[in-house]
């Protein structure tokens, strides 16, 4: 290779010096580009190479044959690159702090004029030090681990080189929040680059402009499902705005609210109040309570108080959120339709599909107008909208929705992203509501195999996973396969929500219903009255789920030949669900059934007759 490539024919000397470079693949393509470019013999190169300062190699770690070639090389190369062009290496020290491949060279273009910078690199290049393409930079890793060795044994070269490198990180960010779409690509770019710079940078070096590019990379990395990278950027994010810009500054707020969306996104909802409550109060301190920002700490809180089972806390928030960012930005904004959205969920929590579905409508509206009908967002409104028509009874409307929703965010989020995730398991209720539960089997597996490698085993949206594919399986008459799903469904939401959570109730109640069908009613009553007991505390005597724990109670209490005590829970239950979601609703008709079921059982089928009939008639109409 090195006669080869020098054009000179001493093949003696080229062993010695392939010896001298430990036959490194790299050290002799560095060792034959330094010898054409200055016309250096073999015979001078080695003898540069012997005569090289015993300190150069004790800069090296750790002291391996290899990377003490690559220095030996190196250190008569990289005095001729001073010399032609310190830029240069400057330039070679910022690449030591970002990930060897893939650096756009447009990242570098701050440092000096287009054509030095260009120089520059083009020198670097000539030496073998980088690769180069017409967009991109590469350097060897072997090469990069030497530049920065030498670089940490001098600190405060080391310091502003990280410092460099964050700001041209920041200038390299692209324009608008991470959660813009257009954006993404940028970001995919320019996150291995922060992920090596973060590793190497101490958090007391960069000041803000360091926690701008961190909390800018963590958000990008939530938008992609990625919540624990997300958490590790936006907690060292907060940590170096607070000691930087003060505990009570409006970025210090931005910061805590980051951390927080994230903690709830790992199912950490109670640890991410505080920090909503802490950036609400700055945020309004410092910006006052009518600005945008103050919405949207407001509309935070509220979706955190509803992950803990508080929606009734949240209404009120939703509400003065929505208030703000309408008056500030007018009814037509994405940010309205944020408000709307959000509100509309909590008032589905409350058992009040009937007011959210218009809210849904004018938000998915609003935001297809806004950003596209394939953009991730509408998506999330179609999905929305489809769980408040089948909450309604109106399954048969919500499945295109579903389907079109999971269309969007599988093209734009990937197969593997949570939200895809969400999409295909709302998809699978609804096609269980339309008695479909074949057809949704598969999917609640793809999605529960997705949410468990994303989110881990032990987080509340697993659960989520695990209780619908059991649901699924029960439909289809598999209670002994379901049974274990219900049990580590509970145990994963008991965790994480705690004992007294309206989700640890539906987890009890649907359990129950699997033990009831296995044929041991005596086991599922005691959970149906837990289940019953936490619902109606937390969502009132007449919320549209108390009707469920109502309802499944008395079930089980007729199959253990209780038909008189199940009587009054079913007349209850039935006068709960008629009032709330309606006449004519399928979980009505469901109601209907179950109290005829019980007089039949006490020998008053006269009395049955007309609700079965009733029921009938009511099923055949939402068809």
């Amino acid at each position: 290779m090195l006669t080869r490539g020098t054009g000179q024919t001493a093949p003696e000397t080229a062993g010695v010096l392939a010896g001298e470079l430990g036959c490194l693949p790299l050290a002799l393509t560095q060792a034959v580009a330094y010898m054409r470019h200055t016309r250096t013999s073999m015979n001078d190169y080695l003898q540069q190479l012997r005569e090289d300062p015993a300190q150069i190699l004790d800069t090296v770690t750790p002291a391996d044959d290899a990377q003490r070639a690559v220095a030996r090389t190196w250190s008569v190369t990289m005095t001729d690159i001073a010399r032609d062009d310190p830029l240069a290496i400057r330039v070679l020290r910022i690449l030591s702090c970002l990930a060897p491949e893939d650096v756009p060279r447009d990242v570098l273009g701050p440092l000096a004029d287009s054509g030095d910078v260009g120089a520059a690199v083009g020198l670097l290049a000539s030496h073998s030090m980088i690769t180069l393409t017409d967009t991109a930079v590469a350097v060897h890793r072997l090469v990069q681990a030497v530049t920065l060795s030498q670089l940490q044994q001098q600190p405060e070269m080391r310091d502003d080189t990280f410092r460099t490198a964050i700001d041209l990180l920041n200038q390299a960010r692209p324009d608008g929040a991470p959660d813009d779409v257009v954006g993404w690509p940028r970001y995919a770019v320019l996150s291995p680059h922060v992920a090596v710079l973060a590793a190497l940078c101490p958090d007391d070096t960069g000041g803000e402009a360091f926690a701008s590019v961190l909390g800018g990379i963590g958000f990008y990395e939530w938008t992609q499902g990625r919540y624990r990278q997300a958490l590790d950027y936006e907690s060292r994010a907060l940590a170096i705005t607070e000691a930087a810009l003060g505990p009570d500054h409006p970025t210090t707020a931005i910061r805590l609210g980051n951390l927080a969306v994230s903690l709830r996104a790992l199912g950490r909802a109670g640890e991410a109040e505080p920090m909503y409550r802490r950036a609400l109060a700055i945020t309004e301190a410092a910006l006052g309570p009518d600005h945008p920002d103050t919405a949207l700490r407001l509309d935070n809180l509220a979706v955190s108080l509803r992950a803990l089972g508080r929606a009734g806390e949240a209404e009120p928030l939703h509400r003065r959120a929505l208030a703000i960012t309408e008056a500030a930005l007018g009814p037509d904004h994405p940010d309205t339709a944020l408000r709307l959205n959000n509100l509309a969920v909590s008032l589905g929590d409350l058992g009040r599909a009937g007011e959210a579905e218009p809210m849904y409508r004018r938000a998915l509206a609003i935001t297809e107008a806004a950003l596209g009908p394939d953009h991730p967002t509408t998506a999330l409104r179609l999905d929305n909208l489809a769980v408040s028509l089948r909450d309604l009874g109106r399954a048969g409307e919500a499945e295109p929705s579903n389907r079109r929703a999971l269309a969007i965010t599988e093209a734009a989020l990937g197969p593997d992203h949570p939200d895809t995730a969400l999409r295909l398991d709302n998809l699978a209720v609804s096609l269980r509501a339309l008695g479909r539960a074949g057809e949704a089997e598969p999917l609640n597996r793809r999605a529960l195999a997705i949410t468990e490698a994303a989110l881990g085993p032990d987080h509340p949206d697993t659960a989520i996973r695990l209780n619908n594919l059991a649901v699924s399986l029960g439909d289809l008459g598999r209670a002994g396969e379901a049974e274990p799903l219900h049990r580590r469904a509970l145990a994963i939401t008991e965790a994480a929500l705690g004992p007294d959570h309206p989700t640890t109730a539906t987890r009890l109640d649907n359990l129950a219903v699997s033990l009831r069908a296995l044929g041991r009613a005596d086991e599922a009553e005691p959970l149906h009255r837990r289940a019953l007991a936490i619902t109606e505390t937390a969502l009132g005597p007449d919320h549209p789920t108390t009707a469920t724990r109502l309802d499944n109670l008395a079930v089980s209490l007729r199959d253990l030949g209780r038909a008189d005590e199940a009587e009054p829970l079913h007349r209850r239950a039935l006068a709960i669900t008629e009032t709330a979601l309606g006449p004519d609703h399928p979980t009505t008709a469901t109601r209907l059934n179950n109290l005829a079921t019980s007089l039949r059982a006490l020998g008053r089928a006269d009395e049955a007759e007309p609700l079965h009939r009733r029921a009938l008639a009511i099923r055949a109409k939402s068809m």
